[in-house]
């Protein structure tokens, strides 16, 4: 007589876990001054001798920082999302140096990426990921800085030049929203069970949202590189 085998069956869990992380950006984009058609509106205001001259904008290196959450598919693929703030900053002036300002830009982000892990050890991966990102700007605000020129009459009939600054601040929002694509190769290195650090190059392609009042970096050099680091806690 045979006997079945009553011993149930092992089968090896697979990781379906959410991963919950924190990243900080640095590009490596930014740009020296370039020329521009676009004026802002406090050229109107402030700088008659400037207005047909456009500026140059200096793009400075962007500061980006948020939090992400993955949602894993077995051992291999996962999916990402989360919230990314990004400052954009720009410095400004006019073909005279008659003018000259600077430029913020706040954005939240939304990226939704594809991840596929490639190569897994016990405590050490690489993987890549794609996908696009929403950017929606938030609030934005420019400190513009004329320098006026005014003659008083002397006594004797002579002109005497004199300078003066007047410094105007508005506010600004670029309503349309930022589309791009970003492409990551990541190495990650587990310290414990739920802690782990990432790093991340890539590279990004910013597609023009239509908007040609508002000078950027995204728009003036769409192309960007980066690198990302950060920390992943699972459960």
């Amino acid at each position: 007589m045979t006997y079945a085998d009553a011993r149930p069956s092992v089968r090896k869990r697979e990781n379906k876990g959410i991963a919950l992380g924190a990243v900080m950006e640095n590009s490596f984009a930014s740009s020296e001054y370039a020329p521009d058609t676009r004026h802002t509106r406090s050229q109107m205001m402030y700088s008659i001798a400037s207005i047909d001259l456009p500026l140059k904008y200096k793009h400075k290196i962007p500061i980006s920082a948020g939090l992400t959450v993955e949602k894993q598919f077995g051992k291999h693929w996962g999916i990402e999302t989360g919230a990314i703030y990004t400052l954009l900053r720009s410095d400004y002036q006019s073909g005279d140096y008659i003018r000259e300002g600077r430029q913020e830009l706040h954005y939240i982000g939304i990226p939704l990426s594809a991840r596929y892990r490639f190569f897994n050890r016990k405590h050490f991966n690489l993987y890549v990921s794609a996908g696009p990102r929403m950017d929606f700007n938030i609030y934005g605000r420019r400190t513009d800085k004329s320098e006026n020129q005014a003659f008083n009459a002397t006594i004797t009939n002579s002109a005497e030049e004199n300078f003066h600054t007047e410094t105007y601040t508005e506010n600004i929002r670029d309503k349309h929203i930022q589309w791009s694509v970003h492409l990551k190769l990541g190495a990650s290195y587990v310290i414990t069970k739920h802690f782990g650090l990432y790093a991340e190059p890539a590279v990004s392609y910013f597609i023009n949202n239509g908007n040609s009042d508002i000078a950027n970096l995204w728009k003036d050099h769409p192309v960007t590189f980066s690198f990302h680091i950060g920390f992943r806690t699972a459960f």
